[in-house]
C-alpha cells in the first residue's frame, strides 16, 4: 500500500461515511467500509460511494471488487536509446511491455529493499509520495544503458495521480512532473491535467513512445495490463 493511501486510511477513520446516505445503504456495510478505507479525501467520499454503488449494484457485475476500480502502480520503464539497448538488470522482475524492446521493472517491496542499502536511501525525494533516493540512484545507474522513466500512479474509479521522472546517461531528461486528474484532489506540486498531459503520458512521449491510435501512451506501451505493482512480478 502506498504512503498516500495509508494516510487516507488514517484520515478516513476520523470521518466515516454516514450509514444514512442512500447510496451507502444500497449495498450495505461492505460498501461503507470499502469506501471509508480507500477514499483519498473526506470531501470525495460521497462521489466514491456513488461510483462503487453503481458497480456493486449492477446484476452482471456482482463479482466486482475493490481491485476492479482502484490500483497503484510503481515501476521503472526501460526504453532503448538510439543505437541499441543494454543488458537487463539481473535478479529483479522484468516484464515485457507492448512496445518492442521496452520493459517494466515493478518496484515491489523486494526490489525496493535492494535499493535501500546506505544511510538516507529510504528518504523520499521532494514532491514524490514513494520515490526514494535509493531507487532514484539505481534508476540513474540504469540510465547508462537505457532511457529510464520512473512511473507512479494511483487511481480510484477513473480519477487519480501520476508522478514521473526520466534519466539518460546519468542525467535527468524529463521531470519531475506531478499531475492529477480533474476530479482528483491532491496537494501541490500536483496540478490538474487532462489525460494526454498526465505525467506518465508526457514522460513516455519524451522518451519517444507515442499513442499511435491508442487512448494514450500509458495504454500504448501496455502499462494498463495490471492494476497493482505486485501483479507485474509474475
Amino acid at each position: 500500500m502506498s504512503r498516500r493511501l495509508a494516510a487516507a486510511i488514517r484520515r478516513s477513520s476520523a470521518a466515516p461515511v454516514s450509514a444514512t446516505e442512500p447510496t451507502a445503504t444500497c449495498c450495505g456495510r461492505e460498501l461503507q467500509l470499502a469506501v471509508t478505507t480507500w477514499c483519498m479525501r473526506a470531501e470525495r467520499q460521497q462521489r466514491m460511494v456513488c461510483s462503487w454503488a453503481k458497480l456493486m449494484c449492477r446484476p452482471l457485475l456482482a463479482s466486482v471488487t475493490m481491485a476492479d476500480v482502484a490500483g497503484v502502480l510503481e515501476g521503472l520503464v526501460l526504453v532503448p536509446p538510439p543505437g541499441g539497448d543494454g543488458p537487463l538488470p539481473p535478479d529483479v522482475p522484468v516484464a515485457d511491455l507492448a512496445v518492442a524492446g521496452t520493459y517494466l521493472i515493478p518496484l515491489t517491496d523486494a526490489v525496493r529493499a535492494r535499493c535501500h542499502q546506505a544511510a538516507g536511501d529510504t528518504a523520499v525525494a521532494d514532491g514524490f509520495y514513494e520515490l526514494t533516493r535509493g531507487v532514484a540512484r539505481w534508476a540513474q545507474e540504469l540510465s547508462r544503458d537505457w532511457m529510464v522513466l520512473y512511473v507512479y500512479c494511483e487511481f480510484w474509479a477513473g480519477d487519480g495521480i501520476h508522478a514521473a521522472m526520466a534519466w539518460h546517461r546519468g542525467s535527468v531528461i524529463f521531470g519531475p512532473r506531478f499531475t492529477r486528474s480533474r476530479g482528483e484532489t491532491a496537494d501541490p506540486p500536483y496540478r490538474a491535467a487532462d489525460g494526454p498531459d498526465m505525467a506518465i503520458n508526457a514522460g513516455l512521449r519524451a522518451l519517444g513512445i507515442h499513442a499511435a491510435g491508442c487512448v494514450d501512451e500509458f495504454a500504448a506501451i501496455g502499462l494498463g495490463r495490471h492494476r497493482w505493482t505486485s501483479e507485474w512480478e509474475s
